[in-house]
């Protein structure tokens, strides 16, 4: 005797379109070009140019913190000690963990936002 499936066919949370906005990359391109103008393919800008800059500096400074960490502290004024490939591998592994969840909060408000937008734009 068969089993059923385990799982049942998940619909995807963009579901509310009945068609398609765009055909394509191009096709969405040149319908903002002729709704907006070309501000209109910057909108929006001012929001991830902020984020990049708090993530770069997160994460040079995670990456250096951890690479003392796990190689041991210089000594004031001295040398920092000697690192071997898996101390770099080590650091940069934990800092992808770090700014993963200092970054993550704002890269979900934002896919919210988007798809909220994509949700009116959307609506007859």
């Amino acid at each position: 005797m068969e089993s059923q499936p385990r799982c049942r066919r998940i619909q995807c949370q963009a579901s509310f379109f009945s068609t398609a906005l765009y055909s394509g990359p191009v096709d969405c391109c040149r319908k903002t070009l002729q709704a907006e103008g070309v501000k209109g393919l910057y909108k929006g800008l001012t929001s991830p140019l902020a984020g990049i800059v708090f993530y770069n500096a997160a994460s040079f400074t995670a990456y250096d913190e951890f690479k003392l960490v796990i190689a041991g502290r210089a000594p004031p004024g001295g040398p920092a000690p000697p690192l071997e490939t898996r101390h770099y591998f080590a650091a940069g592994a934990l800092t992808g963990v770090a700014v993963t969840a200092a970054e993550h909060p704002f890269d979900l408000v934002k896919c919210k936002m988007q798809l909220e937008g994509m949700r009116q734009v959307a609506k007859p």
